[in-house]
């Protein structure tokens, strides 16, 4: 959570554009590559891993697998395919299915998420017992979300989503969550 580490995990955005133009200059135009820049700008970028503030402006990081996932399909040619379907996050799954009506983080806490209000505490370590508390308490609850990317620091002390990959993750989350509570009647 030092900002002198926070660039070890992620690429920068110049990391990012060196990369796609090593992998990609071969088989695609500027313009083509400047589209692809923009849209692994939309869906795999906005990572920072320690508070911001201070003198020196903290970069945003990109998710490396994604990034690699989508240089990897697009380099090939493989037909067009939207960015979020390259995502693998069964373990981010499992921690979002783990919110549910009751507990200390439930789905209506994930509401403000997504205008970027929310204010939590994260854990800076954790063990087995915790994680078998994994929507009971919300502090583990959003240390495991922030450990897996689906949650990175905002202004000041805040919380945020940072890419198109992780809030539709959210929204499908919230969407699945809210429908089930609605046809328990527990929320209408």
């Amino acid at each position: 959570m030092s900002p002198h580490f926070n660039n070890a995990c992620g690429l920068t955005e110049d990391e990012v554009h060196t990369i796609a133009k090593a992998y990609l200059a071969s088989t695609h135009s500027e313009d083509e590559l400047a589209r692809e820049l923009e849209t692994m700008k939309q869906w795999f970028n906005g990572y920072q891993f320690c508070p911001s503030g201070g003198r020196t402006a903290i970069p945003t990081l990109y998710n490396p697998q994604l990034v690699f996932t989508h240089l990897r399909t697009v380099g090939r040619k493989a037909g067009h395919m939207r960015p979020d379907e390259e995502v693998n996050a069964t373990h981010t799954a499992t921690v979002l299915n783990a919110i549910r009506a009751d507990g200390d983080l439930n789905v209506h806490g994930l509401l403000p998420l997504l205008s970027g209000r929310v204010r939590a505490t994260i854990m800076t370590g954790f063990g087995a017992p915790e994680v078998q508390q994994i929507g009971q308490r919300a502090d583990i609850t959003w240390t495991l979300l922030y450990y897996f990317g689906v949650i990175t620091r905002g202004e000041g002390d805040g919380l945020r989503i940072p890419n198109h990959t992780m809030r539709n993750l959210v929204c499908i989350c919230l969407s699945v969550s809210l429908r089930f509570l609605s046809n328990l009647n527990l929320i209408r």
